[in-house]
């Protein structure tokens, strides 16, 4: 995530247009009282915040919130990060395209923050603006790791989005074979059909995705000899 920092001073992680850089690590970390942001000492902060010798004008513009800290752990698979601010913060907070950290957790396959997140009660079921959860976000990308962690905390496999397609559709229409596999065996409806009624099977054929197609086949020919 990138943060306005026009007016911060000294920070070799900020490039010329005073945005944080993706690999920087985090210095700001502002306590919110009364409105007012105040940096805490160095000493009383957790590790994998690095707050250091950071120095600041006193504007609000530039300063990290314990929310926007959340998501950065989620993203940089940083469990103990996600530990040390539960206290503080609604671990299901979400932006306004409806993310919230177990989004940007799966969409990053990081599996020990995907753990940490489903300890500590992360709705598996929250919703992006277009209605995905972080199961669907993880296996449009493939990340059959998350997919996995998500599935075996509980998430609904067959949660469908606004146009309803769900985490096994999309697995099957972007090509990925993984975690269309798991989502099988987790009880997914290989039928599934989106809200225009069409199927998995046509997008994975327009993209040519052969592995998933023959997946496909073969579980129809499996519930053809079955009678299902």
């Amino acid at each position: 995530m990138l943060m306005d920092c026009t007016t911060c001073h000294g920070f070799d992680e900020f490039d010329d247009m005073g945005l944080q850089r993706a690999d920087a690590p985090l210095h700001l970390y502002p306590i919110k009282t009364n409105d007012l942001c105040n940096f805490v000492d160095a000493r009383d902060v957790p590790p994998w915040l690095c707050l250091a010798d950071a120095r600041c004008l006193g504007t609000t513009e530039c300063l990290l919130s314990a929310t926007d800290a959340l998501w950065h752990a989620a993203l940089q698979d940083d469990a103990e990060g996600i530990a040390a601010l539960a206290a503080t913060v609604d671990v299901d907070a979400a932006a306004d395209d409806g993310y919230a950290a177990l989004h940007l957790a799966a969409e990053s396959d990081a599996v020990a923050a995907l753990e940490m997140l489903c300890r500590l009660g992360a709705d598996l079921e929250q919703r992006d603006a277009d209605g995905r959860t972080p199961l669907f976000a993880a296996a449009a990308l493939g990340h059959a790791a998350a997919a996995e962690t998500l599935v075996l905390a509980g998430a609904d496999v067959e949660a469908a989005d606004v146009s309803g397609r769900t985490a096994f559709w999309a697995a099957c229409a972007l090509g990925e074979l993984a975690v269309a596999e798991l989502l099988a065996a987790a009880g997914a409806d290989v039928d599934a059909r989106d809200g225009d009624g069409l199927a998995a099977l046509d997008f994975a054929a327009a993209r040519g995705a052969a592995d998933v197609l023959s997946f496909l086949r073969r579980a129809a020919r499996r519930r053809c000899r079955l009678g299902v």
